[in-house]
């Protein structure tokens, strides 16, 4: 069931899809945020996690598709610039939902139920 290898060693295989160098900095940062994710601070269920847990598909693709990028980066700019760096922040933020995308949209002016209108004192319309 566990064929031999414990969730670290699983996760240091699946790391091998890496490139030597990459792997070299960040192999043991990522084997402990892998680790960490799975962890309770329960000993008994770490146990249990350790022996017979794997790395889930979305993390074993996550780890191919990183290894591709890194596969078409020259050895000389192996760290990312500057730009790269904007362009992932860039993409992150268009990712994540903004607060204009919940609930109801009330402008200046326009009336709330019940409460009369934004910034006037007057009564909404009628």
């Amino acid at each position: 069931m566990s064929s031999g290898l414990d969730l670290e060693q699983r996760y240091r295989r699946v790391l091998r899809l890496l490139p030597g160098y990459y792997r070299d900095t960040w192999e043991e940062d990522m084997v402990a945020a892998f680790l960490d994710s799975w962890l309770t601070g329960d000993l008994e269920t770490d146990e249990l996690v350790l022996r017979f847990c794997r790395p889930s598909l979305p993390e074993v693709a996550s780890v191919t598709g990183l290894a591709v990028r890194l596969l078409g980066v020259p050895a000389r700019s192996r760290s990312p610039c500057p730009a790269e760096i904007r362009f992932s922040s860039f993409r992150t933020n268009w990712s994540q939902p903004r607060p204009a995308d919940f609930g109801p949209r009330w402008d200046v002016g326009s009336t709330v139920p019940g409460n009369g209108a934004i910034g006037s004192s007057g009564e909404g319309p009628k």
